[in-house]
C-alpha cells in the first residue's frame, strides 16, 4: 500500500504535525501447509514536521512474523519488529523500541 497526502492546515498551509506525506508498506506472506504461515513487511515513510519547526527524518522499517493454527480456534505467533534495529522516531525526543521479539496465544471463538 501507499499513501501520498498533502496534510495541511488549511488556515495557513502550514504542515500538520508528525504526518509524512509519503507512506508506504509491503507485505507478503507465505503459506507452508494448512497450519503454518510465514511473512514479513517493510513499513516506510518520508520526514514529518514535528513541534518546534523540527523536521524527523523519514525512516524505514522491516518486521518479521511466522503464525501456528494449533486448531480452530487457537493460534500462536511471533513476531520479530524492527529486525534490523533502526534507530528513529514518531514524535520528536520520544525514541521507538528497537529490536522486538513478541510471542503470542490468539483465541478466535465462533469459528469452526
Amino acid at each position: 500500500s501507499m499513501t501520498t497526502q498533502r496534510a495541511r492546515d488549511d488556515s495557513d498551509e502550514s504542515a500538520l504535525l508528525r504526518r509524512p506525506d509519503h507512506k508506504a508498506s509491503v507485505s507478503v506472506t507465505r503459506s507452508l501447509g494448512t497450519h503454518r504461515h510465514v511473512g514479513g513487511e517493510i513499513v516506510l515513510s518520508s520526514k514529518r514536521e514535528d513541534v518546534g519547526s523540527i523536521t524527523l527524518p523519514g525512516y524505514g522499517v522491516a518486521n518479521l512474523f511466522a503464525r501456528y493454527r494449533l486448531d480452530q480456534q487457537w493460534e500462536i505467533e511471533m513476531r520479530a519488529d524492527n529486525v534490523f534495529d533502526k534507530s528513529y522516531q514518531l514524535v520528536n525526543g520520544y525514541n521507538t523500541p528497537g529490536r522486538v521479539l513478541l510471542v503470542g496465544l490468539r483465541y478466535r471463538p465462533g469459528l469452526h
